[in-house]
């Protein structure tokens, strides 16, 4: 059991009946009152979103979640495929299941798939990943680093980047805001 107040991105909880995986967390409340706090959750199973609000006493089962080394290794329409690195079982996940992982795959690409009952239910990605850009205005010298423009990189993502950045150089992306975080 998890208590409310314990609750932080990446946490998986039973709730509803459903499994559900935190995606932020915040605390409200005066110091008068008693400790809300609020939590975005994301449906393993279905990929809804939701987001609720709980006293910090209120608590929570927490499935037996079982971490797995595995490789992304096709997608097949709205599906992605990845290989079990223990057992070599395929694993498929859909669009909804992977949320914004989605932007950040390639193939051959090592993740960490979240596994509940021997069924993949989604995956879980690193803080920040490299990319490459593939598509990106010419680089302007002596702008201000403030000034940014916009680049295209590997997996299809458009984000943000310095005027000084070119085709072609790798760069850190943040996978819970999408931004820049600097080179690679």
């Amino acid at each position: 059991m998890i208590s409310a107040s314990h609750l932080k991105p990446g946490s998986v909880i039973l709730h509803g009946g459903q499994i559900f995986q935190v995606e932020a967390t915040s605390r409200g409340g005066t110091g008068q009152q008693k400790a809300t706090f609020h939590a975005k959750l994301r449906n393993l199973e279905t990929g809804e979103r939701l987001e609720r609000a709980f006293h910090g006493d209120q608590s929570f089962e927490e499935p037996a979640v079982e971490r797995r080394e595995a490789q992304y290794s096709y997608r097949k329409g709205r599906e992605f495929v990845f290989i079990d690195q223990v057992d070599f079982n395929e694993h498929t996940l859909t669009e909804n299941q992977l949320g914004n992982a989605v932007r950040f795959l390639r193939e051959g690409e090592m993740v960490q798939l979240l596994v509940v009952d021997g069924r993949a239910l989604s995956l879980q990605l690193p803080g920040a990943v490299a990319l490459e850009i593939v598509e990106t205005a010419p680089p302007v010298h002596g702008q201000v680093d403030s000034v940014l423009k916009e680049a295209k990189l590997e997996t299809g993502l458009v984000i943000k980047v310095p005027q000084f950045m070119k085709q072609g150089e790798k760069v850190r992306v943040s996978t819970e805001t999408l931004e820049y975080l600097g080179r690679a």
